[in-house]
């Protein structure tokens, strides 16, 4: 394939490609439209020009072939479920100028095993990465203020997350099912923890509340069997095991 402009008009003719292994987008297309490569099953590589600097809702959904892609630093805005179901993803790396991951826009992508985050980010939307379970090293910036309910839900791969002290609200269901979550470090600066926030994480022994948190949701640790509380320098068990 030597060249492929995708756009909302051309959605149909993108779909007609899924024969194809690798494309190449020309210089000079700004934007890769909506669902331009849903279900090209056997797209395993695409290059995207510096002049791009937007991939619309979906672009690559279902793309279960795609492996690696590189996004070039033109890139201002990734839409909705733009790499939902790429589930040979390994390795994403956004670039700088990125503010805001949109909802579901890595979900399901189960091989996927490294992110690296813009200093530029400051929101993950809902469900971002659900159940992306090879997820084992992610660092969310300083600057990011908005982590959304089920933002990690059953990344079961995470052992380590550090939330930013501008998070104030860690929402519901944000981290629920992180089975292999050990270390969380919740800074200075959140205010509440919401409902089943860290339920059912498993391998979390210990955790320490920051004095800034007002507000703990009775299931924010739901399921976190013998759980050690350090809050104010007080240790207290939660037991629930349920």
């Amino acid at each position: 394939m030597e060249s492929f402009v995708a756009s909302r008009a051309q959605y149909k003719y993108a779909y007609s490609m899924r024969d194809f292994t690798s494309v190449v987008i020309p210089e000079g297309v700004t934007s890769i439209g909506y669902m331009a490569f849903e279900e090209c099953h056997n797209l395993e590589s695409i290059v995207i020009p510096d002049s791009v600097t937007s991939i619309e809702y979906s672009a690559f959904e279902r793309c279960g072939s795609l492996k690696n892609i590189i996004i070039p630093s033109s890139v201002r805005e990734i839409g909705m479920g733009a790499f939902i179901f790429c589930s040979s993803l390994e390795e994403i790396v956004l670039p700088e100028g990125l503010s805001d991951i949109k909802t579901a826009t890595f979900r399901e992508c189960v091989k996927l095993e490294k992110v690296v985050l813009p200093q530029s980010l400051q929101t993950i939307g809902p469900s971002a990465f659900w159940n992306c379970s090879k997820l084992r090293d992610i660092n969310i910036p300083n600057g990011v203020t908005t982590i959304s309910s089920s933002a990690f839900h059953g990344c079961c791969t995470l052992s380590k997350i550090v939330i930013p002290s501008g998070v104030s609200i860690i929402e519901e269901d944000t981290f629920r099912k992180c089975s292999g979550l050990k270390d969380v470090v919740i800074n200075e600066g959140v205010e509440e923890i919401g409902n089943l926030a860290f339920a059912e994480c498993t391998s979390l022994k210990s955790i320490t509340i920051p004095d800034s948190v007002k507000k703990i949701s009775a299931s924010a640790f739901q399921g976190c069997c013998d759980l050690l509380i350090n809050r104010g320098g007080l240790i207290e068990r939660f037991g629930d095991t349920n």
